[in-house]
């Protein structure tokens, strides 16, 4: 998914829904039918449109190899961010100024963590290499249909800053309310932000700490009892923000209790 339009606060999209599904069915549905990891920015699909772009999604890898380069040259300072999410191959991420060979920055080098570059980067040529440490080591072997979550942002600053400093921040929070009745009744329950509160900018506050975690809302939901082994209700949740100046956020869904 690749678009080019700002959306200051968050979008908010959940689906639960319930059905039948065979365990052959279930295996079926994973796929490869996914878009590959670019070699390069510079086509009309990222960089070369308009000198910007943003792009989400999961891509297919085969980690035949111990890493992945990814070129691009920039005609402008412009604003960068990437960010990909954990992985049992261990992936970090380097970024280098290929003018020089000189890394300009890396993400963390822990094991089982988030990456995430962030830096305004001059005019110039890079290269955004994705380390697999794991198969780089010998403790990763590659899946019949590996996938890599990558998120990726670049924009001019002369066009950031114009539209960070016309955005006026609401007076307080906007949280989106879900309503989970039809759940009990055994119906699907769908929530779109854009779509069921359009016209609605979503807004929390960043936490005032630097570095600190701050836990938002939470939502109660019930999956009906049901005596059909075989049936599954299936979650999907997604929140978005505006990635080239927004915090890292995270979804989790757990338990309250257990029967």
């Amino acid at each position: 998914m690749k678009y080019n339009s700002l959306n200051l606060g968050y979008l908010l999209t959940l689906c639960l829904l319930g059905t039948v599904i065979s365990q052959d069915a279930l295996f079926n549905d994973l796929h490869c039918h996914l878009e590959e990891l670019p070699s390069t920015l510079n086509s009309i699909s990222y960089l070369d449109l308009n000198g910007e772009f943003h792009s989400f999604g999961k891509y297919f890898e085969d980690f035949t190899t111990n890493q992945k380069q990814i070129s691009f040259t920039l005609t402008q300072e412009s604003a960068f961010r990437v960010y990909v999410g954990p992985h049992d191959a261990d992936i970090d991420l380097w970024l280098y100024n290929t003018s020089t060979n000189l890394a300009v920055a890396h993400s963390s080098l822990a094991v089982g963590t988030e990456e995430v570059i962030q830096a305004i980067l001059s005019a110039g040529s890079y290269q955004l290499r994705l380390i697999y440490f794991g198969v780089w080591v010998g403790h990763y072997e590659a899946q019949e249909c590996d996938a890599v979550m990558m998120e990726l942002e670049v924009v001019p600053t002369g066009v950031l800053r114009p539209r960070i400093n016309s955005f006026q921040c609401p007076a307080g929070e906007s949280i989106p309310q879900i309503h989970f009745g039809p759940l009990e009744l055994g119906q699907e329950v769908k929530y779109r932000s854009d779509y069921d509160d359009a016209g609605t900018t979503m807004f929390v506050r960043a936490p005032t700490t630097t570095g600190a975690v701050r836990w938002i809302t939470s939502y109660n939901f019930t999956v009906p009892d049901s005596k059909d082994l075989s049936a599954i209700w299936k979650l999907n949740a997604v929140i978005g923000s505006e990635f080239i100046i927004g915090l890292s956020r995270t979804v989790a869904c757990s338990p309250l209790c257990c029967s």
